[in-house]
């Protein structure tokens, strides 16, 4: 594309709203609320326990009393779904939150103290990259154990 092209097609996006505006990305903004949803209020909305099983409902259809039907040790669906939901986002925001602390610290380290420091932490940081993430996961399952 020219530069004029790209100078309009952006000029058009900032008056449009910018990257959110579009269907598509209202489309995923919606479905995020709708899973942020389920992951707060759907452990209230149904009356199952996610643990607890009904070997007499193995196996049962979606219904109006199993909105997603049951597993094969008759668990309601619906409400495991839920139950998961929140703990995946609880622990997506913690690992976000870590990282932004811990590559935040390392970050003011390096800019504050420059030269040497600078290039230890950088150095550390290649080598830590340099490791396909399969290799760290093996890794960390020896180190901390399974599950």
């Amino acid at each position: 594309m020219s530069a004029p092209a790209l100078n309009r097609r952006n000029a058009r996006r900032r008056r449009s709203g910018g990257a959110f505006s579009g269907p598509l990305a209202r489309i995923c903004l919606g479905w995020l609320a709708l899973v942020a949803l389920l992951a707060v209020l759907g452990p209230m909305i149904t009356p199952f326990d996610a643990t607890e099983g009904n070997i007499v409902d193995r196996y049962l259809p979606a219904s109006a009393e199993h909105w997603l039907g049951t597993d094969q040790a008759g668990r309601d669906l619906f409400t495991r779904l839920a139950v998961g939901a929140r703990s995946t986002i609880l622990a997506a925001l913690a690992v976000a939150g870590l990282t932004v602390l811990i590559g935040g610290t390392l970050a003011l380290v390096a800019v504050w103290f420059g030269g040497r420091v600078d290039g230890a932490i950088t150095r550390f940081l290649d080598f830590l990259f340099s490791f396909p993430n399969l290799l760290l996961a093996v890794l960390a399952v020896a180190v901390f154990g399974a599950g």
